[in-house]
């Protein structure tokens, strides 16, 4: 089991710094009164919407979360399969998911983005890109496999978040190479904030690849083939054609 007490504990400062500088700018752009966190691990980036005064919170995780590494109250915890669809308690104002999606099969992606657009109006989304790595990866996808899977369920995507935390030093670089802002046609209609965001900032999200995660990369081998593989179709074409001519690519 690659999600024991260890793994929880190791993330959790990074987490928490990272909900320091994002929450504020999340509350600033929903106005969330309410909050579901849909793979919240020890529940971080909750208690930080708590500190800054949003008292309804729930967070959804696996059965081997221990409740005693919990820093949520424990009455604000559900332990459930994320592979399945997550229980409808009611509707919140915002739910978040971060980086959780890839840990699913692909076979749950449909199911899991049901559940996320069946309790909340407006969703921060972020899971890992392809060769971003990590504990469990499963289905690793660039943004805009997930940002049409919400378009089928009436969600717009709004990719209003990265720029503003892409160079905060206390975010982690997975979070801000990845996190999108998901809103329903619904939210839209009421929300004249959210739909300026969305005439500036909506359209498919960019496939980015942070510094930091390049960084990361650099330092592993990997094969040209699979890299070509993996990169968007446009990119990936452009390189193949580069090959052919014998020019070498930067």
């Amino acid at each position: 089991m690659p999600y024991d007490s260890n793994f929880f504990s190791s993330h959790h400062p990074g987490a928490a710094s990272s909900a320091a500088v994002m929450v504020p700018l999340v509350l600033a752009l929903s106005g969330a009164r309410s909050v579901v966190d849909v793979g919240c691990g020890i529940g971080t980036w909750l208690a930080e919407f708590a500190r800054l005064g949003v008292t309804d919170i729930h967070g959804f995780d696996g059965v081997w979360i221990d409740p005693k590494q919990l820093v949520i109250p424990r009455e604000c915890f559900t332990a459930t399969d994320l592979g399945r669809p997550v229980p409808r308690l009611r509707k919140f104002d915002l739910a978040i998911s971060l980086e959780v999606a890839e840990h699913l099969p692909e076979a749950s992606a449909e199911a899991f983005v049901e559940s996320l657009t069946s309790l909340a109006p407006a969703i921060v989304f972020s899971a890992a890109i392809p060769m971003q790595g990590g504990t469990d990866h499963v289905n690793e996808q660039w943004p805009g496999y997930w940002a049409a899977k919400f378009a089928t369920r009436g969600f717009a995507a709004i990719d209003c978040i990265r720029e503003r935390v892409w160079n905060e030093p206390g975010v982690e670089w997975w979070y801000a190479q990845n996190t999108i802002l998901y809103a329903s046609e619904e939210s839209l209609t009421r929300s004249e904030q959210l739909r300026d965001l969305a005439q500036r900032h909506g359209g498919e999200p960019r496939a980015l690849v942070h510094p930091g995660c390049f960084a990361a990369k650099a330092t592993q081998p990997i094969g040209l083939r699979h890299l070509i593989r993996e990169l968007p179709g446009a990119l990936a074409s452009a390189l193949r054609g580069r090959r052919g001519t014998g020019v070498a690519t930067p």
